[in-house]
C-alpha cells in the first residue's frame, strides 16, 4: 500500500514536468515504472492513462477555445469550415479522427507487444525509441 503509495506519487511528479516538454512522457513515464517493477503492460496501460490528468489541466487552460469551438459548432458547415470562429471547431474535429485512427490501432499492438516483453527487454525497447525521438527533433532542427 506504501510502496504503491509512494510510485503514484512519483510518477504523478514526473507526469506533471515532463507532459510539459519536447519529449515523450508516456515513454519516459513506462520506462520508470517498468523499472520500479511494473510489468511492461501494465506500466505502458498506466502511462497512457496518466494522460487524462493531462488533457484536464489542457481543457482548463484552453477552456475559452473551447467554448467558442463549442458554440460554433452547432453553425459548422463545410463551407465555412476554416473561417473563424470555426476553424477552432473542425481542428478539434479533424486532430481528434487523425490521433483516434492511428493511436488506437498503435495502442493495440503497443500493448500486446509489451504483455510478452520482460521488463529489461521493454526498457531497452524504450530507450531506443527515445533516443529516435531525441534524434528526429534535432534533425527537425535543421528543416
Amino acid at each position: 500500500m506504501v510502496r504503491d503509495l509512494l510510485v503514484a506519487l512519483i510518477i504523478g511528479i514526473i507526469q506533471g514536468i515532463i507532459e510539459w516538454l519536447p519529449v515523450s512522457s508516456q515513454g519516459n513515464l513506462a520506462l520508470v515504472l517498468t523499472a520500479l517493477g511494473s510489468d511492461p503492460e501494465i506500466a505502458l496501460q498506466l502511462a497512457l492513462f496518466l494522460q487524462l490528468g493531462t488533457t484536464i489541466s489542457a481543457a482548463s487552460y484552453y477552456r475559452d477555445d473551447l467554448r467558442l469551438a463549442a458554440a460554433a459548432a452547432s453553425s459548422w458547415r463545410p463551407a465555412n469550415a476554416f473561417v473563424t470562429p470555426n476553424e477552432i471547431f473542425s481542428f478539434l474535429v479533424i486532430a481528434s479522427v487523425c490521433t483516434g485512427v492511428v493511436g488506437v490501432p498503435l495502442y493495440i499492438v503497443a500493448v500486446d507487444i509489451a504483455s510478452g516483453l520482460t521488463g529489461g527487454v521493454f526498457i531497452v525497447i524504450i530507450g531506443v525509441l527515445l533516443t529516435l525521438t531525441g534524434l528526429v527533433q534535432i534533425a527537425s532542427d535543421s528543416f
